[in-house]
């Protein structure tokens, strides 16, 4: 999804030589052999679970470290990148973008730039106004806040994004509806992408606690196994 990437205000970072930085950081951790990470994030398919391949895990990096560097400054500012005791913390964040990139590069979904920066922008700063770990549907609200702080003037479809993350789908759709804002329909895939990338992340409190039945996406329920592995392979 190559469109993806060049129509991004993330380019310019993810243009910098990424794929050699990544191929570093992936020597470092695993001694010089490349092919492990990705093998590790390459699922064999079978009747439950799609494969994951190497070209595809690829095609999300330059944005996907792009959107780290976002998601270390943010928390770093804000006291919170060493808040790993927290179940909603930087690297929840983190795994979250990755979700959500591969469920866009899989399902083949054409974002435009404006999308691009949307979803971005949304998965960076959706927990980002979390005080507690318990059911808090305020913490969208107090992020969005945030959000609105650091990016005048703010992008409502993104504001709305980020504020109804945590709340019913009923809902969400009855308020985005009377907000009259263009291309709703789109503005609705991303929400859908981002609530699922961000429940594909329930597996860090372990399986029981995600229903697949509550994914909105198909590709979703077949990428768990590479949800899980996020939890062991994904860092700052």
């Amino acid at each position: 999804n190559n469109q993806l990437i060049k129509n991004s205000r993330y380019a310019y970072t993810a243009s910098k030589n990424v794929s050699s930085k990544f191929k570093k950081y992936i020597s470092e951790r695993y001694h010089g052999n490349f092919d492990v990470c990705c093998k590790n994030f390459c699922i064999t398919q079978n009747a439950r679970f799609t494969s994951v391949s190497f070209e595809e895990i690829l095609e999300i990096m330059p944005l996907y470290q792009a959107g780290r560097e976002e998601i270390r400054h943010l928390y770093a500012v804000h006291g919170k990148l060493d808040a790993n005791e927290s179940g909603h913390d930087a690297l929840h964040t983190l795994r979250v973008l990755f979700n959500a990139l591969l469920l866009v590069e899989m399902d083949g979904i054409m974002l435009s730039e404006e999308e691009t920066q949307m979803l971005m922008d949304a998965v960076i700063y959706h927990d980002i106004g979390r005080t507690n770990d318990y059911v808090d549907d305020s913490h969208g609200k107090a992020s969005r806040d945030i959000y609105a702080a650091d990016r005048k003037p703010e992008n409502p479809g993104t504001g709305f994004l980020i504020e109804y993350h945590c709340l019913d789908d009923a809902v969400a759709r009855r308020d985005l509806e009377a907000l009259s804002l263009p291309n709703i329909d789109r503005i609705w895939l991303l929400y859908t992408i981002l609530k699922d990338a961000d429940a594909l992340d329930r597996v860090r409190f372990g399986l029981r606690y995600l229903n697949p039945k509550y994914l909105r996406n198909d590709t979703a329920h077949k990428i768990l196994p590479v949800a899980q592995l996020c939890l062991e392979h994904l860092t700052f």
